[in-house]
């Protein structure tokens, strides 16, 4: 039997051509019945087809979605999904928070244990995302040791109640990683520790209604916490405004965040 990606195309390519088959003898009989079969017979074969064309494609846009290592959301979506809900926010006067998090001294992990235990580092903070993050919040790797989690409909109290969670999840999860059944593969770190910052899009602060903007003060708050005394670092007061007013609410926006640091 054939199995894997082969199979997938395989089978329904095979009964394709079975069903075509059958519709031409059934028309050469040239009786009414065979003809209303030979149509029929037509009607699945293009649903098979277009069945099978529908699957390829929704696996694809998966995959150009999705992180490989991590099976969270990339950057790119993400991107999207935040420049669609800073816009709603905007339109209906809802706050928004944006959580950056840094994976902690991943260079000192790749350099000491490998860079096997680099990606389970890696894996060991996705995992506590996915456990920790509620079903409106959108966990996503931004890229390298750095993650973003999206949260619609939170003020600053909430999202400071989230990153609490989220820093004491990584290194439970890294402990509960490391006590499964494993291979050196997989073998994170003896603890993941992580830096989350957040900042909030809020209407009171239009400036704030801009996802580069948003963006960039999670981020400065990330890396105050990561540089100071190990403790939950909240929004900047002052989130910088950009050189151009912010866009009405059917206006496109800007790609979400700066260039990795």
């Amino acid at each position: 039997m054939f199995r894997g990606q082969y199979a997938r195309w395989l089978y329904p390519l095979v009964g394709v051509a079975f069903a075509a088959s059958i519709s031409v003898v059934l028309i050469q009989l040239q009786s009414p019945l065979s003809r209303l079969i030979a149509l029929a017979s037509g009607a699945v074969v293009a649903a098979i087809v277009g069945s099978a064309i529908a699957r390829r494609e929704d696996q694809l846009r998966s995959l150009g979605s999705v992180d490989q290592l991590t099976g969270l959301h990339n950057r790119r979506y993400f991107e999207e999904c935040l420049e669609r809900e800073v816009r709603h926010a905007q339109r209906h006067g809802e706050p928004l928070a944006l959580l950056v998090i840094d994976l902690d001294h991943l260079k000192a992990i790749n350099d000491q244990m490998g860079h096997h235990a680099g990606d389970a580092a890696i894996c060991v903070v996705a995992d506590a995302l996915r456990k920790t993050c509620r079903a409106a919040d959108l966990p996503a790797r931004w890229g390298g040791d750095e993650f973003v989690v999206l949260a619609p409909h939170t003020n600053a109290e909430q999202a400071e109640a989230l990153v609490q969670r989220i820093s004491a999840a990584v290194p439970a999860q890294s402990a509960a990683n490391n006590r499964a059944p494993r291979t050196r593969s997989r073998t994170a770190p003896p603890e993941v520790t992580a830096s989350v910052g957040f900042a909030i899009a809020s209407p009171d602060q239009p400036s704030s209604l801009w996802p580069a903007s948003l963006f960039a003060a999670a981020d400065r708050a990330m890396y105050r916490k990561k540089s100071g005394p190990r403790r939950i670092t909240g929004p900047l007061l002052e989130i910088p405004r950009p050189k151009e007013p912010p866009p009405s609410v059917d206006a496109p926006h800007p790609a979400g965040g700066p260039a990795r640091r």
